[in-house]
């Protein structure tokens, strides 16, 4: 099995950009594994070849686009794992941040506590306590990608203090 790092034993690590290509084995349509492994971290043979399916390791996202954590072990849902990316920061108009935009939340990384987790700036040591869910609380419209959808914004000094972070007006949602 590969590990994240290694090479794609059908592109050769080529880089592919997520186009099926063919098993070596028995010819089978599949999704390329290099896309896989940049994605998640790990890689999907297809059946045939024998060898079994290893993960490197299992993360979870509390936030999008924030450092995760690693688990031993998650519980799927009908949504992915749970907690993995329930939450995500939106600028003043709503459209979903990544670090494509925002190079500052590569310093804010995810712990797991007792009652929720906890975000903390690897810039400065700051640090803020956040459950894993939220009760009441407004809901708007956002944009994720291409598509409008609903979203419930978290209380005001989380966004706040997000915002302090990363230079610019944010909302958790």
């Amino acid at each position: 099995s590969m590990r994240p790092g290694g090479k794609c034993p059908w592109t050769g690590g080529a880089g592919v950009t997520g186009g099926p290509v063919a098993c070596p084995v028995c010819r089978a349509s599949i999704t390329c594994c290099c896309v896989m492994a940049a994605v998640s971290g790990w890689n999907a043979w297809c059946a045939c070849s024998g060898d079994m399916l290893t993960l490197a390791e299992l993360r979870i996202h509390p936030i999008k686009s924030l450092g995760g954590f690693t688990v031993g072990e998650a519980r799927l849902t009908d949504r992915g794992f749970m907690h993995d990316r329930r939450w995500m920061l939106v600028d003043a108009e709503g459209r979903f941040l990544s670090q494509r935009e925002v190079t500052g939340m590569a310093c804010l990384h995810t712990t797991p506590t007792e009652d929720g987790f906890a975000v903390t700036d690897l810039r400065d040591g700051a640090e803020l306590q956040l459950p894993w869910t939220l009760g009441a609380g407004p809901d708007l419209m956002v944009d994720v990608w291409s598509a409008r959808v609903r979203a419930r914004e978290g209380h005001r000094s989380w966004s706040t203090w997000f915002g302090e972070r990363l230079g610019q007006q944010v909302r958790r949602v």
